[in-house]
């Protein structure tokens, strides 16, 4: 073995930025006489070229070592190498631009031509990188040099360690893979050390940016490769590759494409594959055919695409689930999925606990029994009823119900909805509208399609699918705008999104608001319910006071519920603020006076008074 081999790089560059950092004269603010002076520099020239030895020796030892004998390193590679790793240690991420590189190495700035064609050749053997990603190609476009800042690549820095990624994923899995659960735990090891050593996930919807040379992603993906040409072939990616015939590069499209499925709830963009998998506009033109329509890996159904026309146009790429299901070694079975499992695809659907009943809603007489009538439209809900009397229930939307429950707050709009689920015996399942707003161009259209279509699937595929609620509706379903800006655009084209989905919805969706006067009118013909919550009436608000004014309370039976209840027309909501409130104030006294009083009620009541009814006189308080 090669001694060198046995020499870590970074042991090797400490000793040349160490010999190359000390100075070579004395400090000529010490005051010495000139026989000290002569004597110095003569043993300062012995002990220059003694150490200019001894860093040629280094740098020769850096330049043959077998990790770096590929990058055809010089002298002045390595001193180049030397600078920009003093400064990575000094302050993690710093760059240089290409005359302050330049000028560490002694080079003639004013010769911009001949500098720059040697921070050309380090770019192209990836001894440096810039420090952003470059969409233009430098090779024709001297100004991206000339405006750029540079540091060492990762892959060389990994390199200077003495660590290398792919031997890392190569013992990552050597194991052989028993089950094709096996393969995909692999993949995902494999893929998140790659893109976490040489590319960038951002964003809390992880999006991937592409700072990832292609020829360091082909190298880092061998091992892989490697193991799925010697896998069995009873594994689904193995008997897929070898009936389909994959090549090289079809592989790579393809576990590229299940990768970002499975670990980003996502599809992957045609721009974002070729920007992992090609180098330059050459290989972009030459590889975007194995992404056509009539290519092996679309025509044969490994995969499907999706053009999305938003801002900017573009093509979306994923496996179809059946296939994916199989590559993951879940087999369909009889029984259908969860509700857990479609949520899981979904960030913006959530799982809503209820426990409330139709009995325990206070609501006043009329309301309560439209809600009845809602629960039992749909359990009795008879086709051929429908048909024997004219009805066209061809549709599906006809099976399904959308139904709009408005008015103002607090009058028990959301705890209506819940106890709607609970009489149905399904699950609530609210959508969060703020978390289909993205600032990227299309993203927030493509986050509404996203969710709706899933509520379309659950409500197809489920044996027991879920109520939808949309809870402040209007923030979402509001009226479209005749502006032209980029907003409005966007607005307007996720109305038209969720009309489309509406007009076809065969589930059972729940939308509450305060505000229905903001709710576009094209909206209306797709409830299949219009209810308004009105405020509760006397009897009501008895029920309500007593509800929330509970036994348990100390001083509860001296407070009198039928005054309150006549003298302030407040909702369920306002009633429980202002108990509430009172027994906040009561909890913090000591003693005798520890108990809530009709003071205490009366007290918060006159503070949310102005805003009961219609009076238009408000006072701030709690």
């Amino acid at each position: 073995m090669n001694c060198n081999e046995c020499i870590c790089p970074v042991t090797i560059l400490s000793k040349v930025m160490t010999m190359n950092d000390r100075e070579s004269f004395p400090d000529s603010n010490h005051e010495i006489d000139k026989k000290r002076i002569k004597a110095a520099l003569a043993n300062q020239t012995t002990a220059k070229r003694v150490s200019q030895r001894m860093i040629s020796k280094e740098i020769s030892a850096l330049i043959s070592h077998p990790e770096f004998i590929d990058y055809h390193l010089t002298t002045m590679d390595v001193m180049c190498i030397a600078t920009l790793w003093k400064k990575h240690i000094e302050c993690l991420g710093t760059s240089m631009s290409w005359n302050a590189l330049c000028r560490e190495l002694k080079l003639n700035v004013y010769d911009t031509n001949t500098c720059l064609a040697y921070i050309e050749s380090l770019l192209d053997r990836k001894i440096i990188t810039f420090d952003e990603t470059i969409k233009s190609d430098y090779h024709i476009n001297p100004i991206i040099l000339l405006s750029g800042e540079f540091m060492l690549s990762n892959l060389l820095i990994m390199k200077i360690l003495g660590r290398s990624i792919p031997n890392e994923i190569g013992r990552l899995i050597a194991h052989e893979w028993q089950s094709d659960s096996g393969f995909i735990s692999d993949l995902n090891q494999c893929m998140n050390t790659i893109f976490s050593c040489f590319g960038e996930i951002e964003g809390n919807r992880r999006r991937r940016s592409k700072s990832i040379h292609a020829d360091v992603f082909f190298l880092c993906i061998e091992p892989l490769l490697v193991k799925l040409g010697q896998a069995r072939n009873e594994l689904v990616i193995t008997k897929l590759i070898n009936d389909h015939k994959l090549d090289k590069i079809e592989i790579c499209i393809l576990i590229l494409v299940l990768y970002t499925q499975l670990t980003q709830d996502n599809c992957i963009t045609e721009n974002e594959l070729l920007g992992i998998i090609c180098n330059s506009d050459q290989e972009i033109s030459c590889y975007s055919r194995y992404l056509r329509p009539d290519s092996k890996l679309t025509a044969q159904c490994l995969l499907q695409v999706e053009d999305v026309r938003s801002f900017a146009n573009r093509r979306e790429f994923s496996i179809p689930e059946e296939l994916k299901l199989r590559l993951c070694g879940e087999q369909k079975s009889a029984k259908k999925p969860q509700v857990n499992y479609y949520l899981s695809q979904n960030n913006a659907l959530k799982l809503v606990h209820v426990e409330q009943s139709i009995d325990d809603l206070i609501l006043p007489k009329h309301d309560k029994s439209l809600l009845l009538t809602l629960t039992h439209r749909y359990k009795q809900l008879d086709c051929q009823d429908f048909a024997n009397w004219g009805l066209d229930i061809g549709h599906n939307s006809q099976k399904g119900m959308i139904a709009l429950f408005y008015g103002k707050p607090g009058t028990g709009k959301t705890y209506a909805a819940g106890a709607v689920a609970n009489a149905l015996r399904k699950p609530l399942v609210g959508l969060d509208c703020s978390a289909l707003r993205d600032s990227y161009y299309g993203e927030s259209e493509k986050l509404v399609k996203n969710s709706f279509d899933l509520m379309h699937r659950m409500s197809v595929e489920m044996d027991n699918p879920p109520v939808f609620l949309i809870n402040e509706a209007d923030q979402l379903v509001h009226n479209r705008s005749e502006r032209n800006s980029y907003g409005s655009r966007t607005d307007n084209s996720i109305q038209n999104i969720i009309l489309e989905a509406m007009e076809n919805f065969p589930g059972i969706m729940i939308l509450t608001t305060n505000l229905d006067e903001n709710i576009d009118e094209a909206y209306f013909r797709r409830f299949n319910l219009k209810l308004k919550f009105n405020p509760p009436d006397l009897p009501c608000r008895i029920k309500l006071w007593k509800l929330h004014v509970s036994k348990d309370i100390p001083g509860a039976t001296d407070i009198d519920i039928e005054y309150l209840a006549k003298a302030y027309e407040f909702t369920g909501g306002q009633i429980a603020l202002v108990v509430n409130n009172a027994c906040s104030e009561a909890i913090t006294r000591s003693g005798k006076f520890k108990r809530l009083t009709m003071a205490d009620i009366v007290k918060y009541a006159a503070l949310e008074q102005p805003w009961a009814g219609n009076n238009t006189t408000k006072i701030i308080g709690f």
